[in-house]
Order: structure tokens, then C-alpha cells, then sequence
């Protein structure tokens, strides 16, 4: 960006030539005539009246041409500086804008591979915690059996000595897997032969059709309060405590396997 001052164009009229010598030479002899030449002198006078006319003339207008020169130079110097500002101004405001957008594109990739980490992190996490928990449950496995179990005995335990309909519930949930419930005897302990029995003489024990069921109650010491073994047509159903207890046990292994 450049700027060139044009300075204006001066008009001079033709000077005039002044013979010095011979003004001198004129001077020179009205002075030894003792003044008696006026009319040269008269004719010096006004030719340097003439010449210091045109001088100050000369002057006043190299003054104003000098005064406008310089107005119009500070002019353009204002123009050059205020357009030298409005660019510096754009190129500033242009660094900024790409200052701005190369931050906000550095920011987004390294929140993307912050991210990145995390979900590498929280993967490997996810898989040592799986790994850390199938160790616990393999070393805890036969602790955690032996407690479930001991629970299972307590609760079924405790059912039994508070709930005297236990007997009979099983019975009829045995007979259930009997598509004919005929020619049938039910082993139980003997200390509730007389309870089953009344349980047969009043309806309260059916079949998968809910319909009442006449057995032969046969009074076993294998069998646990609680329990029964059932014997028929179509085969043995073992539903002592003990036998339920391994089922249990064996459902229990399956889940832990599973995991």
C-alpha cells in the first residue's frame, strides 16, 4: 500500500529583466550632476517599485500554493492512516476468527480422544471387574453352596414346624405330575399318617383335575416330616425334603455356572 503526494502546479508570469548595470551607471551620473537627471531617477524608482510589486506578489502566491500543499498532504496522510488502521483492524479481526476456530477444532480433538480413553478404560475395567468376579465366584463357589443350602433347611425347617399343612401341600403338588392319579400309595413319616389321612377323608387333597383323590397312606421311617414318596401306575415320584433340597442345590450350581 503506497501513496504518491501530487503537489499542484505553479504559474509564474515572464519575469521581467532588470538592466542592474545600466540603473547603476544612471545613478552614478544623476549624482555627479547634483540631481539634475529626474527623470532617471523618477524611472529607477518606478522600476523598482514594479520589482518589489511582482516580489511580494511572487511570495503571496508561493505562500497560499506552499499553505494548500500542505493541506492537501496532511489530508492524504490522514486518508493513508485511517485506511492503514481499518486493514490492520480486518487482519487482526481475521487472526482472531482463525485463532478462535483452530482453538475450537484442537478443543473437540482432544475431548474425541479423551472419550476415546474413557471408554477404553472403562471397557478394560468392565472386563477385569467380570474376570475379578468369576474368580471370586469360582474360589467362593462351596462356601456359598454350603450357606444357601443351610438357609434353604432352615426356612423349609421352620415352614414345617409352624405350618402343619406342609405334608398335604406336597402330596398334592406330587400328584400333579400324574396324568392318572389311580392305584396310587403315598409313603410319609409316620408321625403324620393321622393328619394326611383326614386330609383324604375331607377332600382337601386333588389331582391336576382338582379332583378328589382315594390313596393308600403307608406309614415309611425313610421319610422325612415333610415329605413324601409317591408310588403308581406310571412310576415313583420322590418328593422328600431331601430330595427337593438337592434340586435346589443343583439349580443353584446352574446359575453360578452360568456366570
Amino acid at each position: 500500500m503506497s501513496r504518491v503526494i501530487k503537489g499542484s502546479t505553479v504559474y509564474v508570469s515572464q519575469p521581467k529583466v532588470i538592466q542592474i548595470d545600466e540603473l547603476r551607471e544612471l545613478q552614478e551620473k544623476y549624482e555627479r550632476s547634483n540631481g539634475k537627471i529626474p527623470k532617471v531617477n523618477k524611472l529607477v524608482n518606478n522600476e523598482l517599485e514594479q520589482i518589489r510589486a511582482e516580489s511580494d506578489s511572487i511570495l503571496r502566491e508561493t505562500e497560499s500554493m506552499i499553505i494548500d500543499l500542505l493541506d492537501k498532504a496532511q489530508d492524504e496522510a490522514s486518508s493513508i492512516i485511517a485506511e492503514a488502521r481499518e486493514e490492520a483492524e480486518l487482519i487482526r479481526a481475521d487472526n482472531e476468527k482463525k485463532g478462535y476456530e483452530d482453538g475450537m477444532k484442537q478443543a473437540r480433538q482432544e475431548i474425541d480422544e479423551t472419550l476415546k480413553q474413557a471408554r477404553q478404560e472403562s471397557e478394560q475395567i468392565i472386563a477385569r471387574a467380570g474376570q475379578s468376579k468369576m474368580q471370586i465366584l469360582r474360589t467362593a463357589e462351596p462356601d456359598m453352596m454350603r450357606l444357601v443350602m443351610a438357609i434353604a433347611k432352615r426356612v423349609i425347617g421352620g415352614e414345617i414346624k409352624t405350618n402343619p399343612d406342609v405334608v398335604t401341600n406336597i402330596i398334592a403338588e406330587a400328584l400333579t405330575y400324574l396324568d392318572k392319579a389311580e392305584n396310587i400309595s403315598v409313603h410319609i413319616n409316620p408321625g403324620e399318617v393321622l393328619q394326611v389321612l383326614d386330609a383324604v377323608n375331607t377332600g382337601q387333597i386333588t389331582d391336576k383335575h382338582n379332583k378328589m383323590v382315594d390313596f393308600d397312606v403307608q406309614a415309611d421311617k425313610r421319610v422325612s416330616t415333610g415329605g413324601c414318596i409317591i408310588d403308581g401306575d406310571e412310576g415313583q415320584i420322590d418328593a422328600t425334603i431331601e430330595t427337593r433340597m438337592l434340586r435346589i442345590e443343583k439349580s443353584i450350581q446352574g446359575v453360578i455356572g452360568d456366570e
